[in-house]
């Protein structure tokens, strides 16, 4: 054991008064409380004890625990699903001001319930070291880039991508845009652009299907497709570079003006 070890802090249940359980939902709940590693001093953590698929929800069952010296009192919080890999598969805001007052190196149960439509998770079958964790804050809007992007375009592309996305107005939250980067015509008369999808949403975006429409310079829509993306995922609060080929059979017109232009989503 070392040094470190003394100072870990273990947690007691903590169920109110007016909190209507069964006997055995407290036993539960203070087996996964003991089998919960300890914490260390002024820190508040949630382990996750459950996950049932229930209808269109994924309701999971968590311990908020907490080793801060004072009480405190939770209102809206953003919390983070993640997988056995660490990574973030949902994120959602929830209330817990009906949890209470959490005193000093004690642990509470709640249910959290994620729609399962917001998850961005292909494997669904198994919820093992599956955990929760509270979002401390929202990361600035940052570039995403998938993997075939990561090795197909060099530093100095990346690097314009990355200042393009720093510069461009800020994301609302809960909005979703198209920012052109290019545009331009090959010798087979297509239209090629390419774009940054960018999420400002709370959730993971899952695209299989698009329908874009472009505008040129005189202000009408010269091109219109639909595109299968094969399930692209644009995480929150980040842009992701995708580009998009209108074919010529597409392109409305033959002189196309691109010193100014459009992309937009055809609703």
């Amino acid at each position: 054991m070392t040094k470190e070890d003394d100072n870990l802090i273990e947690t007691k249940l903590s169920i109110p008064d007016g909190w209507n359980i069964t006997e055995e939902e407290r036993y539960v709940y203070a087996f996964h409380n003991n089998q919960s590693p300890k914490l260390k001093p002024n820190q508040l953590s949630i382990y996750l004890m459950e996950a049932i698929e229930y209808k269109d929800k994924l309701i999971v069952t968590g311990l908020l625990r907490s080793t801060i010296p004072k009480p405190i009192e939770l209102k809206q919080q953003f919390i983070l699903l993640l997988d056995e890999k660490r990574k973030a598969v949902a994120r959602k805001k929830f209330d817990l001001s009906k949890l209470g007052i959490l005193s000093p190196n004690r642990a509470r149960p709640w249910k959290f319930a994620f729609d399962m439509s917001q998850i961005i998770k292909e494997d669904m079958n198994s919820f093992d070291n599956w955990s929760l964790a509270f979002e401390v804050n929202k990361q600035q809007h940052k570039l995403e880039l998938d993997d075939a992007w990561k090795y197909a375009i060099d530093d100095t592309t990346k690097s314009a991508l990355d200042q393009i996305v720093k510069d461009a107005p800020q994301v609302k939250t809960d909005e979703i845009n198209l920012l052109g980067v290019n545009a331009e015509l090959t010798d087979d008369h297509d239209l090629v652009t390419t774009l940054l999808i960018r999420n400002g949403m709370e959730q993971n975006l899952s695209i299989k299907h698009i329908e874009l429409g472009f505008k040129d310079a005189s202000g009408e829509e010269i091109a219109r497709g639909t595109f299968t993306l094969e399930n692209l995922i644009v995480n929150s609060n980040t842009s992701k570079p995708w580009s998009f080929k209108f074919p010529a059979s597409k392109v409305k017109k033959k002189d196309i003006d691109l010193t100014e232009w459009e992309v937009y989503i055809v609703q």
